[in-house]
C-alpha cells in the first residue's frame, strides 16, 4: 500500500483546486473513526426507533383497554336500565 495519498480538492468557490497530502495510515485511521462514528449513530437510530414503535404500541394497547372498559360502562349502563325498568314494574312504580 502507498504510504501517501494526493487528493485534488476543490476548495473556494473561484474554482481553484488545491493539491492535500496525507498520509495513508493517518487516513485509514480516519476512515475507521468516521465508520465507527457512523456505526453509532445507526444503532442510536435504531434503539431510538425500536422505542418509538414500542410507545406507539403501548399507546394502542391503553386505547384498546380503554375501548373495552367503555363497552363495559355501556353495558352495565344498559342492564341498570332495564333492572330499573323492571323493578319499576315488578312494584307499580311510575
Amino acid at each position: 500500500m502507498a504510504e501517501e495519498v494526493s487528493i485534488k480538492v476543490k476548495i473556494d468557490d473561484k474554482g481553484a483546486f488545491k493539491k492535500v497530502s496525507v498520509d495513508a495510515n493517518d487516513l485509514q485511521k480516519a476512515i475507521k473513526h468516521v465508520k465507527s462514528e457512523v456505526d453509532l449513530l445507526n444503532k442510536n437510530v435504531i434503539n431510538f426507533t425500536q422505542t418509538a414503535l414500542s410507545i406507539n404500541l403501548l399507546q394502542q394497547s391503553i386505547s384498546q383497554v380503554a375501548g373495552v372498559f367503555r363497552d363495559l360502562s355501556a353495558a352495565y349502563a344498559t342492564q341498570l336500565a332495564a333492572r330499573y325498568k323492571a323493578a319499576k314494574k315488578r312494584y307499580g312504580i311510575e
